[in-house]
C-alpha cells in the first residue's frame, strides 16, 4: 500500500487520518498506530512517512537511551493534530512540572522512587494532589504507549480532607472580604450560581435577564497557551442559572 492509499478521509469531519502496522512486540501481541484528526492529508502523510521510517528502523517505539522530556514531547507532538488545542496545553503545562526532576533523565534509568520523589517535591510546593494525580496518569501513559514499560510508581495519595463546598459561614467570610472589591458582583455570582471560572469569564450582559432574575450560559472561555484564549460552548449541564 502506498503512503497517498493509506490516508482517508473521514466522510463526516473532513479529517484525514490512517493505521498503520508496526509488526509486533517482544511477546508476539501485534501492534498498529492508529492516527485521525489532521487537517489536511499532507499532515497526515508526513506522520504517516516518520512512523513508518521508525518500524523501518526496528525502532517501533522510541529508545530507552532517549530522555524523560524526548519521549513526551514526541508523544505530543504525534497527537497534536488530533487533540484540542486547549488539551495540548494542559499535557504540555503537566509535562513542565515534572520536568525539573527528571526530565534530563534517561527513559532506561527513571525509576519509580525518582518520580515519587518528583511529587513529594511537587506537593511541598503547593501543588495539589489532584494535579499530581493527573501528572502520573499522563505520565504512566506515555511509558506505557511510547515504550511499553510501565513506571510502578506509586499514584500521590488522595486529599484526606476533601471538601468539595465552602461552608455558609466560609462564604459570608469570603464575601465580607471582597465587599470593597471593583469585581464583588463577580465573586457573588460565582459564590450563588456554581459558574465554572470559564463560564463566569465568558458571560456578557446580553446573558443577563434582570426582570426575570435569570442568566443563560452560553459560552465558557479556555486557555490555549499562556498567550491565546478560545470560547467554547458551556457544559449542558450548567446551560441555566434562576435565582
Amino acid at each position: 500500500m502506498s503512503d497517498t492509499d493509506a490516508i482517508v478521509q473521514d466522510p463526516v469531519t473532513g479529517l484525514f487520518g490512517f493505521r498503520l502496522e508496526m509488526g509486533r512486540d517482544h511477546g508476539g501481541t501485534r501492534m498498529q498506530a492508529r492516527r485521525s484528526g489532521f487537517a489536511t492529508g499532507k499532515a497526515a502523510q508526513t506522520e504517516y512517512g516518520r512512523l513508518c521510517r521508525q518500524r523501518d528502523a526496528l525502532h517501533p517505539r522510541p529508545r530507552l537511551s532517549e530522555s524523560v522530556r524526548s519521549i513526551c514531547e514526541g508523544w505530543v507532538l504525534a497527537r497534536e493534530q488530533e487533540l484540542e488545542p486547549n488539551t495540548v496545553y494542559q499535557y504540555r503545562w503537566l509535562f513542565g512540572l515534572i520536568f525539573p526532576y527528571v526530565g534530563n533523565v534517561r527513559a532506561s534509568r527513571l525509576s519509580a522512587r525518582m518520580v515519587e520523589r518528583a511529587y513529594r517535591e511537587l506537593e511541598g510546593c503547593g501543588y495539589s494532589r489532584t494535579t499530581l494525580r493527573t501528572s502520573d496518569l499522563v505520565l504512566e501513559k506515555v511509558f506505557v504507549e511510547q515504550i511499553g514499560r510501565s513506571l510502578g510508581a506509586r499514584k500521590p495519595r488522595e486529599s484526606d480532607d476533601e471538601r468539595p463546598v465552602w461552608s455558609l459561614a466560609e462564604a459570608r467570610r469570603f464575601g465580607d472580604y471582597v465587599a470593597g472589591d471593583r469585581l464583588y458582583s463577580m465573586w457573588r455570582l460565582l459564590l450563588v450560581s456554581g459558574l465554572r471560572r470559564g463560564e463566569l469569564c465568558g458571560l456578557r450582559c446580553a446573558d443577563l435577564e434582570p426582570m426575570q432574575g435569570t442568566l443563560r450560559v452560553r459560552r465558557q472561555l479556555v486557555v490555549e497557551d499562556p498567550g491565546s484564549r478560545r470560547e467554547l460552548p458551556p457544559d449542558l449541564g450548567h446551560l441555566n442559572h434562576g435565582p
